[in-house]
């Protein structure tokens, strides 16, 4: 007895998935309740648990093949059934076997003759053929100048000579031997959008640098477990930026082009997996202390990692925030997480030098944003002065506190 096991559900707003791994294959013992198959759709991935108890007869999918609700993954046959059937049927099996056994050996013989002059005929006509074909081969054989200078012809029908020849079968060589890498379904619907957004979004970006030394300080004599990131007092204070700045929460409508507002503060914050890029959206910013936003966005990255996040947490926010400070660099241009129409770059933090009022050089530390936005609905003086008030609350704690 088989159990087919079919793709699941997945709600209205999916449709299609792709098998994004296989955890067992055939011939493997799977337990009820055992995961047997991650999903991946364009929003996040999902683990299918078996349905039964049993063996794997059949994969019927790939990895990287695309599915529908109600398709057969595999097939799970349970054994202890089978068993119970056979123990029915051993006994009349061994009543008959010997039987069948005397039937067997008096034909024996019979066949023993048959097939002895069925070979010896057979090997009589193979001698036959190998003198005739020997001798076919002679007369149809071609002198060494005739097979170098005969030329060979293509698909076409055109013909070539033996250089180009040897050329092209190389070149079919190597690309067989070319090796490849199959994305995920987020890879492939991240690679769309951003193809999507910058293709139809006039990009510009605004750089500007930040000094967090008097921030860093105070962090710095924190505890550690008191310690609040760096990325989260430059997600606060967007925040309480977006609030007086409606542009920067808006999103363009092309049908009319108007500008659609964004009335709660809801930031994306992307993470790195290893699935691909995800934003998990970090909801009513400018409601939450600085500590709660800390906790919450820790929350939210060990769960994107952790491949944990509901499709809510998914959704698209006013503004999205791409933290390559933790990895290396300083000032890029982040792409637009289409519809918004902007999105904030946070780079490495740099020791950097200058001369102070006394003509004394001193060090200080320089927190690099790169800023790129949709120049139909920002200008380039809203950005730089968006950016500036940005940097004014990071070089003043204190004004950060009064919106915590």
């Amino acid at each position: 007895m088989t159990t087919p096991v079919k793709v699941p559900n997945f709600g209205e707003s999916v449709k299609k998935a792709v098998i994004g791994k296989l955890l067992v294959s055939e011939g493997d013992h799977v337990d009820l309740d055992e995961d047997i198959v991650e999903f991946e759709s364009d929003k996040a991935s999902q683990v299918m648990p078996s349905p039964a108890e049993g063996v794997v007869a059949k994969v019927k999918v790939k990895e990287g093949q695309e599915v529908g609700s109600g398709d057969v993954i595999l097939e799970i046959r349970d054994n202890k059934a089978e068993e119970s059937s056979e123990e029915d049927t051993s006994e009349i099996r061994d009543d008959n076997s010997d039987e069948s056994s005397e039937e067997d050996t008096s034909n024996d013989k019979d066949r023993s003759s048959e097939n002895a002059a069925r070979v010896t005929y057979k090997e009589k006509e193979v001698d036959e053929g190998k003198v005739a074909d020997k001798k076919q081969a002679k007369s149809e054989k071609p002198t060494s100048d005739q097979s170098s200078s005969k030329p060979k012809q293509t698909k076409s029908g055109k013909v070539r000579d033996q250089k180009a020849t040897d050329k092209q079968d190389a070149e079919e060589q190597t690309s067989e031997e070319q090796p490849t890498y199959r994305l995920s379904s987020i890879e492939k619907t991240s690679a769309q959008r951003l193809k999507s957004s910058w293709q139809e979004i006039p990009h510009v970006s605004h750089f500007d640098e930040a000094d967090i030394s008097a921030l860093e300080n105070g962090r710095e004599n924190l505890a550690a477990d008191e310690r609040i990131s760096l990325a989260t007092y430059v997600v606060k204070a967007l925040a309480i930026c977006l609030a007086e700045s409606p542009r920067f929460r808006s999103y363009w409508l092309k049908e009319n082009e108007t500008l659609a507002i964004k009335t709660s503060i809801d930031i994306n914050y992307a993470v790195d997996t290893e699935r691909g890029l995800l934003t998990p959206l970090i909801e009513r910013v400018d409601e939450l202390s600085l500590a709660e936003l800390d906790e919450t966005m820790r929350q939210l990255v060990d769960a994107a990692k952790a491949n944990q996040l509901s499709k809510e947490q998914l959704e698209p926010g006013c503004m999205t925030v791409s933290n390559i400070g933790t990895i290396g660099g300083q000032f890029f241009t982040p792409i637009i997480n289409s519809p918004q129409t902007a999105i904030l770059g946070i780079g490495r933090t740099q020791k950097r030098w200058r001369l102070n009022d006394g003509n004394e050089l001193e060090s200080w530390q320089g927190l690099p944003l790169s800023l790129s936005y949709d120049h139909r609905a920002i200008d380039g003086a809203r950005a730089a002065k968006f950016v500036g008030e940005i940097i004014d609350l990071l070089e003043h704690e204190e004004k950060l506190l009064i919106h915590s």
